[in-house]
């Protein structure tokens, strides 16, 4: 049980992601300042981001981003990422995909 110290810590932590799924996350992993993440479909660098946040307390990881400008910002803004510009799909998929991009980008598939 934390306690309300913790909490108040907790609750003055910024979060990037849409519903503080990056705070669960560094929870879960016990607060490291060191790790390492994946995150497919990164988008933005920090917008709704799932790994930002880990990035700020010293992890590292892979960003994988299908649209090309994403991927130029994202390796532009993410300096202890590597990016890899490509779509992610299930072993022995079709290694060709049709990428549809909305309006907002934020729902492309």
């Amino acid at each position: 049980m934390r306690s309300d110290f913790e909490k108040l810590q907790i609750g003055r932590m910024q979060s990037y992601s849409q519903s503080g799924e990056d705070i669960l996350i560094w929870e879960f992993f016990g607060r490291r300042t060191d790790g390492f993440f994946v995150e497919v479909g990164a988008n933005d660098p920090v917008h709704f981001s799932q790994t930002w946040l880990l990035e700020e307390q010293g992890w590292s990881g892979l960003l994988v981003e299908p649209v090309p400008s994403k991927a130029e910002r994202l390796r532009s803004a993410r300096p202890r990422s590597h990016v890899f510009s490509g779509a992610a799909g299930p072993p022995g998929h079709s290694d060709q995909v049709v990428l549809q991009i909305e309006e907002d980008d934020m729902f492309s598939r």
